[in-house]
């Protein structure tokens, strides 16, 4: 996939690292950025909307669009399928909008492999305590997914290193301002 003069940002954590939130604030902070909703196997949580957080659709539609070579990078996450359509991101392309990007460091990786230029941004967790409690604090999650989750922990924080910019997502004002800051310096540096 190349990039045709399209600026794209790669925003990651842990789940309950804060990256939805971050999302929220950046899209009002970069009206020239469009947000890639990711398409997924598993259930809305309460309060999530179809299309707005996600595409929920179930695992034959999934395997459809695998098969039909319909999305850009796709992973099995927590025993759910994650993945990004290919179609949005080419209308925005034309559309000459930027996109930002909420992927796991799976989709993370696949992705970079195929988009130059792309920035990635992960958003650490202070600590394994602290997103414990931020999963137990969204009472979405059964005792055996949050496990499943903090079991993963470790493996994202290590991938954290291959991302171009990591920022520890301790207060949402401080870590937004931090955010902005990286993005605004990265596309100081940027030529397309």
């Amino acid at each position: 996939m190349s990039n045709d003069g399209t600026k794209a940002v790669i925003l990651s954590s842990p789940s309950g690292g804060g990256k939805s939130t971050i999302i929220r604030h950046l899209l009002q902070q970069f009206p020239n950025y469009w947000h890639s909703i990711s398409c997924t196997t598993r259930s809305p949580r309460y309060g999530e909307i179809n299309g707005r957080e996600y595409h929920f659709i179930d695992r034959e539609a999934f395997q459809k669009l695998i098969e039909n070579n319909a999305l850009a990078e796709w992973a099995e996450v927590h025993g759910d399928w994650y993945g990004t359509p290919l179609e949005p991101l080419h209308q925005r392309q034309q559309q000459h909008l930027n996109i930002l990007f909420d992927l796991d460091v799976v989709g993370t990786a696949k992705l970079k492999e195929q988009w130059n230029g792309i920035f990635s941004i992960y958003l650490l967790a202070p600590s394994r305590e602290e997103l414990e409690r931020r999963l137990r604090r969204r009472k979405s999650e059964s005792e055996e997914r949050i496990q499943h989750r903090l079991k993963r922990f470790e493996m994202e924080q290590n991938a954290a290193e291959k991302y171009d910019c990591r920022i520890v997502n301790d207060k949402i004002p401080d870590t937004l301002e931090k955010v902005i800051e990286a993005i605004d310096n990265w596309q100081k540096l940027v030529k397309f």
